[in-house]
């Protein structure tokens, strides 16, 4: 019921239900469980722009799922704190915390999702402006045959190769990542709006900014419920406004603008 209340964009809804379980399992003593109920909350947080309060929860849960070595939480958790750092402007404890994970992770039959922090390092690294690096890792978690075997996984690989792409005009490469990982049936919202406002970012370099405005405005409404992508839309607007070059779009796609 908690996910569908996300899905609904009734957050708060969301995380009262999710509170009232996380308080079930601990008066029974499942802080295992406990701990992925946790990583519900601080995404609720994250959703929210209530960073702070996502990096406690994300703590508290890491340590748990540290303790009973549950690498496939282990990994949830991780990227997650990955994002909410990167989004509190904290991009060296980010890059500690993602090559953490990939180290804490590495060939211990994790492999199915290995792209996706593959794909979270090289978003670090694109803000870091490590513009080939990141490329070379989003080759590399692009050409994994788990990649290749997860729609979602392979959309949102492809979604920010694209942009890296973008980020040393290579226009016509960055489409083609696009084509390459089309829209299908069945994929997330978030993994949505980061492609929508990807494209935005690519008509800009293009030379078109009334699109990459009209692109921001939509997402914008439509995710009116989520304070986060609402957020990531208007700073496209403001990427348009200030004419930022490509090689700063990362950096406004993932990371807040001071307040």
């Amino acid at each position: 019921m908690g996910g569908i209340l996300y899905d609904l964009g009734d957050l708060e809804g969301s995380f009262r239900y999710r509170t009232e379980g996380l308080a079930g399992l601990l008066a029974i003593g499942d802080v295992h469980s406990a701990a992925y109920i946790l990583t519900y909350l601080a995404d609720i947080h994250h959703t929210r722009l209530e960073e702070e309060q996502a990096l406690a929860k994300l703590e508290q849960a890491g340590d748990t799922l540290r303790t009973v070595e549950d690498l496939r939480g282990l990994a949830a958790v991780g990227s997650l704190h990955t994002s909410c750092l990167l989004w509190g402007q904290k991009v060296q404890e980010a890059r500690r915390v993602i090559e953490r994970l990939l180290n804490e992770t590495a060939g211990k039959a994790t492999e199915r999702f290995w792209g996706y922090r593959l794909n979270k390092l090289a978003i670090v690294q694109l803000v870091q402006a490590e513009t080939s690096s990141a490329i070379a890792t989003l080759r590399q978690a692009a050409a994994l045959p788990a990649t290749q075997a997860n729609a979602m996984m392979r959309f949102e690989v492809h979604s920010t190769l694209a942009l890296a792409l973008t980020a040393v005009q290579d226009l016509a490469a960055a489409h083609q990542a696009l084509l390459d990982a089309p829209r299908i049936e069945g994929l997330s919202r978030w993994a949505e709006f980061d492609r929508d406002l990807i494209e935005g970012y690519i008509r800009l370099a293009c030379g078109n900014p009334e699109t990459a405005c009209s692109i921001a405005n939509q997402v914008s409404q439509r995710a009116e419920n989520y304070p986060l992508y609402a957020q990531v839309a208007r700073q496209l607007l403001s990427a348009v406004q200030r004419g930022a070059p490509a090689q700063e779009f990362a950096r406004s796609m993932w990371v807040g603008e001071p307040a």
